[in-house]
């Protein structure tokens, strides 16, 4: 699997530092399109020296330690330039395309049967629906299978907080908690692949995510999201859980509705910053599509319009759409997730049955 590291280093942090080679002379960094030399940063920058008293002072790093690693960090010219152009950005029904194949739901079907047993185990104790969990991995690296990045996260995010000016502080407090969660978990700082933008594993973990929610699911000392799948399932239920997940509640439902009716023209144009209740949404004039089932007339809800295949959709978003959005605050992101979860327990030729409130 490209994108994911071989098993870490067990060797501790500080033996690790302790042996590295001492760095090349540090020289000041531009971003080149092309570099034609592995870059290296200027670590007598003042954000740099900030960035290391803080790790001496509240992490207890030496300075040795610290110019030992950061002086063999290398820039990666990719990184700016996909945060630049994140396929998020793209319109729904494109962005859909890219996550949601038959062979991405026929994998994501044969996953749920393959790990039936534990994803049962991890729902009941977790309360997150099993779908949605399998859904994340899917959309995140194709279930652990993605051949795209495989970059190492600590020159991603030594990148990132030298060429992104948007991103330098959450890449300065991720490489903080990536070198704490480094020392933690026994893993070699400067073998740890991941994404251009840092995260790590099946289920794609920042470094402060997964210091806060992975979990040891199968006891063995470690919390590996590379190659241990309770971890993996473990660690995204609780994730979700911790973040508000109701089993069984919907996520996001389709509905009709008259954009010119001020109330529905209001709450379209507020997107996510408009909310009301399930009631007041059907009292402005908005129907829920097909048959209508059971669902609890005071739970909070937003409305949404985005262009699909088939023309604009409307759909009613509940507290769970805001929950997916604390893994990744983009919107297509929430939809995509969803889609895909209910593609992977749809049966054949399954209908959608609005609901009802009860």
């Amino acid at each position: 699997m490209a994108d994911m590291m071989n098993r870490p280093s067990r060797a501790g942090l500080l033996s690790l530092l302790l042996c590295l080679a001492s760095c090349a002379p540090a020289v000041t960094v531009t971003p080149p399109v092309e570099p034609t030399a592995p870059a290296r940063f200027d670590l007598s920058e003042p954000k740099y020296a900030a960035l290391f008293g803080e790790l001496q002072a509240a992490h207890r790093f030496t300075a040795q330690e610290l110019t030992q690693l950061f002086g063999q960090a290398k820039f990666l010219p990719e990184v700016p330039q996909r945060f630049a152009k994140p396929a998020e950005l793209l319109p729904y029904n494109q962005y859909r395309t890219i996550f949601i194949t038959p062979e991405t739901i026929a994998n994501g079907k044969n996953y749920m049967a393959r790990n039936q047993a534990l994803l049962q185990s991890v729902e009941q104790r977790y309360g997150v629906d099993a779908a949605v969990i399998t859904a994340i991995l899917g959309v995140e690296t194709k279930f652990g299978k993605r051949t795209d990045g495989g970059y190492l996260v600590f020159d991603a995010l030594n990148t990132a907080f030298t060429a992104v000016p948007q991103r330098e502080a959450f890449a300065r407090k991720e490489l903080i908690e990536f070198l704490v969660l480094c020392r933690e978990e026994r893993f070699d700082p400067l073998a740890v692949k991941g994404s251009y933008a840092g995260a790590m594993g099946t289920p794609q973990f920042i470094a402060s995510s997964y210091r806060a929610f992975a979990v040891d699911d199968d006891g063995d000392g470690q919390r590996n999201l590379w190659q241990s799948e309770p971890d993996i399932l473990a660690s995204v239920a609780n994730y979700l859980a911790r973040h508000g997940w109701q089993k069984g509640a919907p996520i996001r439902l389709p509905v009709s509705a008259d954009g010119q009716q001020p109330t529905v023209r209001t709450l379209l144009e507020q997107g996510l910053q408009g909310k009301t209740t399930v009631e007041k949404l059907l009292g402005s004039g908005v129907a829920w599509a097909g048959e209508p089932t059971a669902v609890d007339g005071k739970q909070e809800v937003s409305l949404l319009a985005y262009p699909s295949d088939d023309g604009e959709k409307t759909v009613a978003l509940f507290p769970n759409f805001r929950t997916i959005l604390t893994y990744n605050r983009a919107v297509n992101y929430a939809l995509v997730v969803a889609d895909l979860a209910e593609q992977l327990t749809a049966p054949a030729a399954a209908t959608t049955s609005p609901p009802q409130l009860r």
